[in-house]
């Protein structure tokens, strides 16, 4: 059964500084809320699944989506790759995976399926997949800013564009209205993955 992990003892911090509301928050009965899953086995090991924050909840099941991607990550044609919950009428949240590619290879929709059909149960496959030369938005330690993708990503409309403007957004100070239009001429659509080219990224941040 998988749980927050929890830690006590006397190496655990006393509070935030100046922060009366996130210490509440972390810190309860003398536990320190890690923000991280994980699981026993019957050997007492204790392994992490993932963060509590990104966990997709999709037709009444929890999906984790370090789960997911460790097994898109072998895939040979994935460089890098986020998955993360977007909002779904149906089912709550679906299931998006986000991928960069090696150079000159190419992935669908259905590969990408057929990857975790073999190795995961039907309601962990993505139901849509977003392709990106766009670095993943990260913070000062380096940890990908999941958060960031899923605003990003929106509605479901026109998600790359979306998800390129908010990675370069946050190189500089960058005027939106060129960059939109550009994304807007060169957006495509093939098999239902999403696509933005770094020629269009170019072209937008040139001018």
């Amino acid at each position: 059964q998988v749980g927050e992990i929890l830690i006590s003892g006397p190496h655990v911090m006393q509070a935030y500084w100046n922060n009366a509301a996130a210490t509440a928050q972390a810190l309860q009965d003398g536990w320190l809320r890690s923000g991280d899953l994980g699981k026993r086995d019957q050997d007492g090991y204790l392994y992490v699944v993932g963060r509590r924050k990104d966990m997709i909840r999709s037709g009444g099941e929890n999906i984790y989506p370090a789960e997911l991607e460790v097994v898109l990550s072998e895939m040979p044609q994935i460089r890098e790759v986020a998955v993360v919950g977007v909002p779904d009428s149906a089912w709550g949240e679906s299931i998006c995976a986000v991928v960069r590619l090696h150079a000159g290879q190419t992935l669908t929709l259905d590969e990408l399926a057929a990857c975790c059909a073999a190795q995961l149960g039907k309601y962990k496959i993505p139901r849509r997949l977003v392709i990106t030369e766009v670095p993943f938005p990260r913070g000062p330690s380096g940890r990908m800013q999941k958060q960031e993708l899923v605003k990003a990503l929106g509605d479901g409309d026109d998600v790359a564009r979306l998800q390129a403007a908010q990675s370069l957004a946050q190189l500089g100070d960058l005027a939106m209205k060129p960059l939109t239009a550009a994304l807007h001429e060169g957006m495509g659509r093939e098999r239902g993955v999403e696509v933005c080219t770094r020629e269009i990224f170019e072209r937008a941040w040139n001018g």
